[in-house]
């Protein structure tokens, strides 16, 4: 307020982003912010990082406009005069116009010092912590600071952070929870995918007649079901991997480990296992 104060009437000071929309503007900024200006654009500025133009603003107003860009963002700040203001200066004395000018660049550069130094640090602060969480940091927190904008946005990504981390715990806790009560559970149970048992509980070790999981674990599936009812089995797991619903329970006859012939109920519905569909069969 106090560099717009110093500044002839009609003076609008606005930050652009690349594209020439407006982030923020000293007049009327419930009219501009978020629409398109036709003054301070790349065609107009010709790649130039800084200068002086003059153009006819949004609003119908011929001004003489100086820009300067911020470093890191690439946002422009743009400070314009009303043209007849400046011609009316510079015919009263021929160093006014000039020093206008002059005047008017100077507080571009130092509104671009200002809003960079304000923004520049907390974007790169933002950016830091997203990266760190990005590479496994689940503990790092944006730091909320700098303008109210921007302290909004750093708080609202931490929240988010914190909301994943509870929901993460949700899912771990549940995970443990379910591992238990397979585990423990006196129903065989058997994960298996493309015909290759991955998981066996306990209980499936101990009916199937094995020392250990792992004398199951990486064998066909199919090599324990009675060759009587493997088209049966078959059917009933692609079918289950296919409309992800419970196969009907049916009777069957499994081949132990050991040797023996057993007659069992069996179960199978489509699972995520490892983060791969499989079939859990549960016998």
């Amino acid at each position: 307020s106090t560099l717009l104060g110093a500044t002839p009437e009609g003076t609008v000071i606005a930050v652009m982003d690349a594209q020439g929309t407006y982030l923020m503007r000293s007049d009327a900024p419930h009219l501009w912010i978020g629409q398109t200006g036709p003054v301070v654009t790349p065609s107009t500025t010709k790649g130039q990082s800084k200068g002086l133009l003059t153009a006819v603003g949004p609003d119908g107003v011929v001004r003489m406009h100086a820009y300067a860009t911020l470093e890191g963002v690439n946002w422009r700040v743009v400070a314009g005069v009303p043209e007849a203001t400046a011609l009316a200066a510079s015919r009263q004395a021929r160093t006014i116009g000039g020093w206008l000018l002059s005047g008017l660049t100077l507080l571009v550069m130092g509104l671009a010092w200002r809003i960079g130094s304000g923004i520049l640090g907390p974007i790169k602060a933002l950016s830091r912590t997203a990266r760190l969480v990005a590479s496994g940091d689940a503990n790092e927190r944006a730091p909320v600071s700098g303008p109210p904008e921007l302290a909004a946005v750093a708080a609202q990504f931490n929240r988010m952070l914190d909301l994943r981390d509870a929901v993460e715990d949700a899912v771990r806790e549940g995970q443990a929870r379910y591992r238990a009560l397979v585990e423990w559970s006196p129903v065989g149970i058997c994960v298996h995918a493309q015909g290759k048992i991955l998981y066996v509980n306990p209980a499936a070790v101990a009916m199937m007649g094995a020392g250990s999981a792992g004398e199951l674990i990486g064998r066909s599936i199919m090599d324990a079901v009675h060759p009587a009812y493997r088209a049966l089995a078959s059917e009933l797991i692609e079918r289950a991997m296919a409309y992800g619903t419970p196969a009907e329970q049916i009777q069957q006859q499994l081949f132990t480990i050991d040797g023996r012939t057993i007659d069992v109920e069996t179960q199978s519905t489509r699972i995520q296992y490892q983060g791969q569909p499989a079939i859990q069969t549960n016998v």
